[in-house]
């Protein structure tokens, strides 16, 4: 692998036990993470609710660090009316989860209290909490949109610059009962990118224009890295995905929540029609929500016919529906590689929504870590196919040696 990139390919633990040591073992790379940072942690983060002794541990490592003098702000998504609905996360091509997680925000100030503040986080239900200064907290407005990035830039501008991201939430779901992935890179010019990311939003309070202009690419070890961010160029994004199926001459895998882009549709269709062997896996139940909004819908008989043809090589998990207090087991990651070459990973789900929320990626050029990508791929498609008796997949040769 690059050096300068560590990958962590997360999936469902099968039992309460291995659930448990999964998510722990997360936890605690987390708070090796933070605790290495000397001067400043900004935190963009879409969904928190950590229980239990990983909660524990999150949280004793950000306090530590704020009491230590690390400048520490976390970004959180404020939403203005939550949905609350598996279709409505599904149509608006959204990730589902209840509101942020007020206990998790309460328990960052306890030891450190020297500037507490009152900041009322959720005005329909009246609930408020106090926080310490030494930990900025700052709702981002979504404006109809998801503040959806899950990331973290540790010391942006000290001698070793390294941003966390990914598809992972920090929730006791995200790291034991969802399939996601962590990658994390140490560049100063990537951190550079995501650090003008995080001030965009932190300054406007708002997803707004963030991330316009803010594409950039660095050389982290042996690997071709470029960072882009939506809303701003999120109408990139949505191309770099479809240019780099375009762009396959052998394999394409891909694992995803959803795929409602009629530009990515059309590119995975294409593939296929092309004789490359196109493999992968998406959220069945989240999926389903689309087709039965696209089927109400006079405008997606098309997009309905490249899914179709799409569906079929794929397979489905069949994770539990969503409510607001059940269990979070969706397929989560957001990644496609192609060629065993290339990889785009993060926070973009590959929906005709996520243009417009605040989303980031990367484009990471490197066989090893692809080839990591597309094998993690393929151990999905082997659990979910055979466990959930719902393999769609069909098997194509390449015609291209």
């Amino acid at each position: 692998m690059a050096d300068g990139i560590d990958i962590t390919f997360l999936t469902q633990a099968d039992d309460d036990a291995t659930r448990t040591t999964q998510i722990q073992s997360v936890a605690s790379k987390l708070a090796v993470f933070l605790g290495a940072a000397k001067a400043t942690l900004d935190i963009a983060i879409y969904d928190f609710r950590l229980t239990g002794d990983a909660a524990d541990t999150v949280v004793n490592a950000l306090n530590a660090q704020a009491e230590a003098g690390i400048i520490v702000r976390l970004a959180y998504f404020k939403p203005k009316q939550h949905r609350t609905t598996a279709a409505q996360f599904a149509v608006h091509g959204q990730d589902p989860a209840p509101p942020p997680s007020h206990p998790f925000l309460g328990r960052l100030d306890p030891r450190i209290r020297q500037k507490g503040i009152l900041e009322e986080i959720d005005t329909q239900k009246g609930i408020t909490g106090t926080f310490d200064r030494s930990i900025e907290v700052e709702g981002i407005d979504g404006s109809g949109h998801l503040m959806h990035d899950k990331y973290i830039i540790r010391d942006a501008n000290a001698l070793t610059p390294t941003v966390w991201t990914g598809s992972t939430n920090f929730t006791d779901d995200a790291w034991g009962r969802q399939d996601n992935n962590i990658v994390i890179v140490q560049s100063a010019d990537i951190a550079k990118l995501y650090a003008t990311d995080f001030g965009e939003m932190w300054e406007r309070e708002s997803i707004g224009t963030t991330g316009r202009d803010d594409t950039g690419e660095a050389k982290v070890g042996d690997a071709d890295v470029w960072a882009s961010f939506a809303p701003g160029d999120g109408s990139r994004i949505d191309s770099m995905v479809s240019d780099l199926i375009n762009g396959a001459t052998k394999t394409v895998s891909i694992a995803c929540m959803v795929i409602s882009s009629g530009g990515i549709l059309a590119a995975l269709a294409g593939a296929i029609d092309r004789g490359l062997t196109v493999s992968g896996i998406y959220d069945g139940p989240e999926m389903s929500e689309v087709e039965k909004a696209w089927g109400r819908s006079g405008k997606s008989a098309d997009k309905l016919a490249l899914w179709e043809k799409v569906k079929a090589v794929l397979v489905a998990k069949h994770s539990t529906p969503y409510t607001e207090g059940g269990p979070h087991d969706f397929m989560h990651n957001k990644a496609v590689s192609v060629d065993q070459a290339r990889t785009v990973t993060g926070s973009f789900n590959f929906s005709a929504n996520a243009t417009h929320n605040a989303e980031n990626i990367l484009w990471i050029e490197e066989a090893d870590i692809a080839q990591r990508y597309a094998s993690y791929v393929a151990s999905l498609i082997t659990k979910y196919g055979h466990a959930n008796g719902g393999a769609q997949h069909v098997a194509r040769r390449s015609r291209h040696t």
